[in-house]
């Protein structure tokens, strides 16, 4: 049964990661935008200095942020951005562990398989015609388990922008610091939850209905 709960957490980390283009984005301009303020404009605080700036202040005119960005903040946001992702994705699976853990999640997921096999489907045009269903309701609750962890992903980005400008005191990147943790750990729970509750369920009566085996190193089959 850890095979197969290592297959499931593999199995998350990797569906959740195709959606999360637009936010990688957005991550890599707040990091270029922030870096820039801090290292080319030296500017003091981060969120402190940028909540009050005004929009065309960062857009247009000699002085702007766009103005001032040069090669190298180019390339240490997109490092940067890319070394969040990286951190995020770690923080996603030692929160996984640290979850299933918590609960009988082995019993969970034999409770599941029994539900199938005890009802066994005979006739397979039914249980191919189930199996798509399956599939596609999967590949939608993806879809969403995606978008959460954009927003997860949006908030890591704030708590380490938030880090670079506490090191000069002020309130504003205090308050953003603790509500973006928060909101990225509250992520994780409710990731976690739609995950088992919604997409487990469907993974294991895909496989059933298919007559397929998730094998895990070749030894663990549900």
């Amino acid at each position: 049964m850890d095979k197969f709960l290592d297959y499931l957490k593999d199995k998350y980390s990797d569906e959740i990661g195709v959606a999360f283009s637009f936010f990688e984005i957005l991550v890599f301009i707040i990091f270029l935008v922030v870096l820039t303020h801090l290292y080319s404009m030296h500017g003091d605080h981060v969120w402190g200095d940028l909540i009050f700036i005004k929009i065309s202040t960062i857009f247009s005119g000699t002085g702007s942020i766009v103005d001032s960005i040069r090669i190298i903040d180019f390339i240490v946001a997109l490092l940067t951005s890319f070394l969040t992702r990286m951190l995020y994705n770690k923080v996603k699976k030692k929160v996984f562990s640290f979850l299933e853990k918590l609960g009988n999640f082995d019993e969970y997921v034999q409770n599941l398989t029994s539900k199938y096999t005890d009802t066994p489907i005979e006739n397979e045009a039914i249980r191919f015609y189930l199996a798509s269903e399956q599939k596609q309701d999967k590949e939608k609750l993806f879809k969403q388990l995606s978008f959460f962890h954009g927003i997860g992903l949006l908030s890591f980005c704030l708590f380490i922008t938030s880090v670079m400008g506490c090191f000069s005191f002020n309130a504003v990147d205090a308050i953003t610091f603790f509500a973006s943790l928060c909101i990225m750990l509250l992520v994780q729970w409710a990731s976690f939850k739609f995950y088992v509750s919604k997409i487990v369920p469907k993974m294991v009566a895909e496989s059933y209905l298919k007559g397929e085996t998730i094998e895990i190193s070749g030894e663990y089959k549900v």
